[in-house]
């Protein structure tokens, strides 16, 4: 995928033709499955302050957090009254037991 705002067009589209909604408007909200974000956990809505701290992991996720970074942002730029929501990957991880967390290596090597 490389026309993010066409993509996002293109499936509004579809929602209004299958008449699941009249405009954007009737959107509830938009659901992303986001992957990391530094100090970020769990389902939260996506402000500006997430957006950057998933932009800090950058390095860490550059297949994941840009792309969805971009479409964060598009979708936010074209339907702003709609809360943009995400569910970070690492929430799977957030009731694990502390031992499951850990690879097996020098606690000094972080």
């Amino acid at each position: 995928m490389t026309d993010y705002p066409k993509a996002i067009g293109d499936c509004l589209q579809q929602l209004k033709e299958g008449g699941h909604i009249e405009g954007e408007r009737d959107l509830a909200a938009v659901g992303f499955k986001t992957i990391m974000a530094r100090g970020v956990n769990g389902c939260v809505r996506l402000d500006e302050n997430v957006v950057k701290a998933m932009e800090a992991f950058n390095g860490i996720a550059p297949a994941h957090n840009p792309p969805y970074i971009s479409g964060i942002r598009l979708f936010a730029h074209q339907v702003p009254e709609v809360p943009l929501i995400g569910l970070f990957e690492t929430a799977f991880y957030q009731w694990a037991p502390e031992a499951a967390t850990r690879y097996a290596g020098p606690g000094n090597m972080v």
